[in-house]
């Protein structure tokens, strides 16, 4: 007896922890998990997930994430993952739609817009000379390919002051993973182009 409560304890924990460390985003019905972000055995970054996948059976990656980590049995994870999802379905029926609510969506999209800063590499022209203009090269993830451009110092100043050209594979992109409309995809990309600029900026006008 005093075993079984222990573990129950024990799993009472894990489950606290699931809970505080997943994103629920009630205006695109989506949710993440961000204690299944990177793992070994999976090459694919863990990008937001649709409601539909709180079903009666875990995903893979949470079952094994809870058999490698913590080892449980499959009795545990999926006990764990009815308890996770009644809760996490909970907060989605408890929240306001995002749309009620201009601080949620401002929220939001700052959320976005610092995933896609996340997701967007950049580095020093490997052949610029010191005293030289600043040339930058970035690759976005808006392209499947890694398209690499490079561009120079008064090239990104241009962001802080116009409008950023949204194309198509923009759109695309933000309305598969974050769900925005197409003037939403706008927005966000304005405050991208900003908030990029100032880090390259920062980061290399100086070297």
């Amino acid at each position: 007896m005093y075993m079984e409560e222990n573990r129950k304890r024990f799993l009472d924990k894990i489950l606290k922890w699931f809970v505080n460390d997943t994103e629920v985003h009630p205006y695109v019905r989506t949710w993440f998990p961000k204690f299944l972000e990177e793992m070994e055995n999976y090459s694919v970054t863990l990008r937001p997930l649709d409601i539909s996948l709180l079903s009666l059976f875990p995903i893979t990656r949470f079952y094994d994430y809870c058999r490698i980590t913590y080892d449980l049995s499959v009795e545990e994870i999926e006990s764990l993952w009815n308890e996770y999802v009644i809760i996490i379905l909970d907060k989605f029926n408890n929240e306001k739609p995002i749309n009620e609510s201009e601080d949620k969506l401002d929220r939001y999209f700052n959320y976005v817009v610092e995933d896609l800063i996340k997701r967007t590499k950049h580095w020093l022209h490997p052949f610029r000379v010191k005293g030289k203009p600043l040339h930058v090269g970035v690759t976005f993830p808006f392209y499947e390919d890694d398209t690499q451009f490079y561009y120079k110092e008064d090239e990104i100043e241009e962001w802080l002051h116009r409008e950023w050209l949204v194309g198509t594979e923009d759109i695309k992109y933000l309305t598969n993973q974050y769900g925005l409309t197409e003037d939403e995809c706008r927005s966000v990309m304005g405050m991208y182009g900003i908030k990029l600029a100032t880090l390259l900026l920062s980061k290399y006008g100086e070297e």
